[in-house]
């Protein structure tokens, strides 16, 4: 009972895992904040996370998630909505068509596999490989 209680705080805390697409043809506002739409193609998006670029450098912080023109707290796999990001620019620190994912330190991915694994699904723990990639390569 109370690991459960301890990985359920914990998943709410940490940031999870999450790749996405940012749709060209779909940018609203370039910035203050940037306003573009995305396709989920990994993982689990939520509100408040940070995003980085494939070289490891932070795009921004995600302020607000809408799919179809409503608010929404988090957006899995498969899914195409609008999020509004906090301190990027369209077209300087990220590109219509460029694949972008939640910014996780090694730290925080240690904590979310010690206590989440057995909660995240095989895509979720796929994607952070991936960041756990990029984000190693950037520390190099």
């Amino acid at each position: 009972e109370q690991k459960k209680k301890s990985s359920e705080s914990a998943s709410e805390r940490l940031p999870l895992p999450a790749k996405i697409l940012a749709l060209p043809g779909h940018t609203f506002r370039s910035s203050k904040p940037a306003i573009f739409g995305v396709e989920i193609m990994g993982g689990c998006l939520k509100r408040g996370i940070r995003l980085m670029s494939v070289s490891g450098g932070i795009i921004g912080e995600i302020r607000e998630i809408q799919k179809e023109g409503k608010g929404v707290n988090e957006a899995k796999r498969g899914e195409q909505l609008a999020i509004s990001v906090e301190g990027a620019v369209c077209g300087k620190s990220f590109s219509e068509g460029d694949t972008l994912y939640s910014y996780i330190t090694r730290k925080e991915a240690d904590e979310l596999l010690a206590c989440c694994s057995s909660e995240m699904s095989e895509d979720e723990k796929a994607v952070l490989q991936e960041i756990l990639a990029i984000t190693d390569r950037r520390l190099i």
